[in-house]
């Protein structure tokens, strides 16, 4: 989606009545029902990527040398891995010369997707080539951003249901929560990191859940990233199964909404740390919620 059209999309909810009993005469997003206000639904967006990192592929150096890139871990490890995470689920923001070339392009460009019903992700075969060593499967990774609107703290649930495999210790699957540290997006200079929920053996498909607190006024960043379930190799590569859903969105979004903004903030691939959007701090995670009170405003 085009990012003028999510910016209309969060101009339509601001003009949508939670009180009336009919509905309005406003456009509104046709896809996923969670509450129903004034008779118009939720659009609820996830960003959406595969990449690929077992390491026989070109660019695998980067799982073994020295430097930044080697602590990171697909499931919740340290605050490290997770500002990684982050940058890998945000479109453009991680380097390409920071780890590998190959290695950041691998698995296409970033994707948008909405949910219909209760739940939004992306599930398939997935066989990537470069070597038969199963090691540092490869791994989806899904971003959502999460607004309380109301005036008090709100207990957010979040519901996976996702592939995982345990091989190299880098492996696993977790979810993450990013908090900003001001009360608005103009006073945002850092993000608090929280594990919602970590997984690290077994090959399969498995449910996880978590929760946190959200406080009034403020956007969430969660990014749920898992490794691809493994079936077998073949001559030249591997055979995978990816899967990652985000389910049971009626709890999740009961009193939250989506912040369209911030969709369009990182779709706009803009961000303050120059045209790399490389990421390496909490700060610079941060930076994005000031990037998107720049934009559109708090």
């Amino acid at each position: 989606m085009k990012p003028h059209l999510l910016n209309q999309l969060a101009t339509n909810e601001e003009n949508i009545s939670s009180t009336s009993s009919t509905s309005t005469a406003g456009r509104s997003g046709p896809f996923c029902h969670t509450a129903e206000r004034a008779g118009n639904p939720y659009i609820i967006p996830l960003i959406a990527k595969n990449v690929t990192r077992h390491n026989n592929s070109p660019g695998s150096n980067s799982f073994t040398s020295s430097g930044y890139w080697t602590t990171f871990y697909t499931y919740y490890q340290s605050t490290n891995d997770a500002i990684q995470r982050y940058g890998y689920a945000r479109p453009h923001g991680s380097s390409k010369n920071q780890y590998s070339n190959t290695y950041y392009n691998c698995g296409g460009p970033h994707r948008m997707l909405f949910a219909k019903g209760k739940s939004v992700g992306m599930s398939g075969p997935h066989s990537p080539g470069g070597g038969t060593n199963q090691s540092y499967a490869d791994f989806f990774i899904g971003l959502m951003y999460i607004k309380n609107p109301t005036t008090s703290t709100q207990t957010v649930s979040i519901y996976n249901h996702h592939a995982n495999y345990w091989s190299s210790g880098h492996d696993g699957s977790s979810c993450t929560v990013y908090l900003p540290n001001a009360s608005t997006k103009a006073a945002t200079t850092g993000v608090s990191i929280q594990q919602v929920w970590s997984q690290t053996g077994g090959n399969s498909m498995y449910d996880n859940s978590g929760s946190f607190s959200l406080p009034a006024g403020r956007t969430a960043a969660v990014v749920c990233a898992n490794t691809c379930d493994y079936h077998t190799n073949y001559s030249s590569g591997i055979h995978y199964t990816g899967h990652q859903y985000w389910n049971n969105l009626d709890t999740t979004f009961s009193t939250c909404i989506p912040d369209y903004n911030m969709y369009a903030m990182a779709m706009m691939a803009t961000s303050q740390q120059g045209p790399t959007g490389t990421f390496t701090s909490t700060s610079h995670i941060g930076s994005d919620w000031k990037r998107c009170h720049d934009i559109f405003g708090d």
